[in-house]
């Protein structure tokens, strides 16, 4: 099972996606490394594991097919080991 950052930037402010037409387009690129997972049919979770200027920095594990149990047991290890985030609070 393969563990990285969900995006190739860090977190983006709050509402990110609803600043403009011009601010949308500049969040695909940085959202690379979410789109081959579901392409090749792996089974992937993201989860919080700390805050980065008030804001949710998350991992996404990854397993290899069939193996959604296993990624949902470390996904649920980490949880569990990780402090409860209350961002923007």
């Amino acid at each position: 099972m393969a563990s990285q950052t969900v995006c190739a930037e860090p977190p983006f402010e709050q509402d990110a996606d609803l600043a403009g037409r011009t601010r949308a387009p500049e969040l695909f690129p940085a959202m690379w490394p979410m789109t081959a997972v579901p392409v090749l049919g792996f089974p992937a979770v993201t989860v919080p594991v700390a805050l980065h200027d008030g804001v949710p920095l998350r991992a996404q594990l990854i397993g290899g097919r069939f193996t959604e149990h296993l990624v949902l047991d470390a996904a649920r290890a980490i949880e569990g080991r990780t402090p409860v985030m209350r961002p923007w609070t």
